[in-house]
């Protein structure tokens, strides 16, 4: 299609006449059939008689010669030309802003798929932590495992009654209480909870590894942010093409 096969259509579309759109272009209707047969390109002045003649404005107009191969010749008309550069500016803007947002997308997802498989934040180690007591106030930390040695005072460990006394005395003061943290919190550590203070200890045998769903969530996600970002990568080529 020519310019001037384009504005013959626009007249057709809106049900013109050759005269009456030279009339309300307030030109010549030999001069509109120059430029319907592509014997004259229209000054900027008459284009814009064009345009409001039509009731559309520029960007309307381009939209539709946007693939047509005259655009080039039309240069010369300076509100063409202005508005080819503005819209240019503007493309190279939106390009580079989906190129941003697709690498962003891209490594937010590396970011989050390797995090996920490697357990960054959250952990799959189980760690079990045991108490086995109540502490009262200014008792040693490991009395119960060592009653015999911080508690008995040392003459009367030789005498087998005062110590079995102590023995009844702790076993009736145990009340075992367990923790399974994935957070490591060190060989022992002390918490107080509703009925007192409690020391923890460690149970090196059992830790084991549990599966989280969260590492696999994040997994699940960083694929999706990585195949939204090349998406974005393959959209941004088609919609922005030169």
């Amino acid at each position: 299609m020519t310019f001037g096969q384009y504005i013959k259509q626009l007249r057709t579309d809106k049900a013109y006449s050759q005269p009456e759109l030279a009339l309300k272009m307030n030109v010549e209707q030999s001069y509109l059939s120059k430029l319907e047969n592509d014997k004259s390109v229209p000054s900027n002045d008459v284009f814009r008689k064009l345009l409001a003649a039509l009731d559309m404005d520029i960007t309307v107009f381009m939209q539709g010669i946007e693939n047509c191969g005259f655009r080039h010749e039309l240069h010369q008309i300076p509100d063409i030309e202005m508005w080819s550069r503005a819209h240019s500016t503007r493309q190279q803007l939106s390009k580079k802003q989906w190129l941003s947002a697709a690498i962003a997308s891209i490594a937010i997802g590396g970011a989050l798929l390797f995090s996920g498989y490697e357990k960054i934040f959250f952990s799959e180690t189980q760690y079990e932590y045991v108490s086995d007591g109540i502490l009262l106030d200014g008792e040693p930390l490991q009395v119960f495992t060592h009653w015999r040695t911080l508690v008995v005072p040392f003459e009367e460990n030789g005498h087998i009654e005062k110590v079995d006394q102590y023995r009844r005395q702790f076993a009736q003061r145990l009340d075992p209480k367990s923790k399974l943290l994935f957070a490591y919190r060190g060989e022992s550590f002390v918490e107080t909870d509703e009925q007192g203070r409690r020391y923890y200890v460690e149970e090196t045998k059992k830790q084991k590894q549990v599966a989280r769903t969260e590492n696999a969530w994040m997994q699940f996600i960083g694929v999706l942010f990585i195949i939204a970002g090349s998406a974005m990568g393959v959209l941004q080529r088609a919609w922005f093409k030169p």
